[in-house]
């Protein structure tokens, strides 16, 4: 299988070409959630952050700390109320990202790109105590994914398209 991706960079094309996915192993978790959710983060530790959406008010997010994980049973998700974010629609946020490094946070939405600076390894609190920070996006109505490059330093988007492949964009950061 190859998986070809194009987009601009410094108002440069690029392609990127993966030739080969290899799935070593897979594990199997269960967990008791009953919202609808469309973003999944890992933190630096290891656990895992789910953000409700499709939903016109309350947005959750639910934090399965990596430590819960157990294959005999069912985990059990820890939920917080997200603050208000301006132009939700309903399927909103579409994606969100963690960097690697654990330091920032991105949700990304259809018409904005929330980011947050993560204090003291502490998500749920940078969340729900600190305002986001809107950052420029180009995919307005039809985004798709967001993530951040390795460093933490760019982001990236993925948009529809059903025509010629979907558009990839960088967001360089200085």
């Amino acid at each position: 299988m190859t998986l070809t991706i194009k987009g601009f960079q410094n108002n440069k094309m690029f392609s990127l070409e993966i030739k080969e996915i290899i799935f070593y192993d897979l594990t199997t978790y269960r967990f008791s959630w009953s919202h609808q959710f469309d973003t999944l983060m890992i933190d630096r530790h290891g656990n895992a952050y789910v953000v409700r959406s499709h939903i016109d008010q309350d947005r959750l997010i639910g934090r399965l700390s990596r430590d819960a994980w157990n294959n005999s049973h069912t985990v059990h998700i820890e939920t917080f109320q997200l603050p208000h974010l301006h132009h939700l629609h309903s399927s909103d946020p579409k994606s969100g990202d963690i960097s690697a490094d654990g330091t920032q946070l991105l949700l990304l939405t259809e018409e904005q790109v929330y980011y947050w600076k993560v204090h003291n390894d502490d998500v749920i609190g940078t969340l729900r105590h600190n305002s986001p920070t809107v950052l420029p996006t180009k995919t307005h109505g039809v985004v798709e994914g967001i993530c951040w490059d390795q460093a933490g330093v760019n982001y990236y988007e993925i948009a529809e398209s059903y025509h010629t492949g979907p558009p990839l964009f960088i967001f360089n950061r200085r």
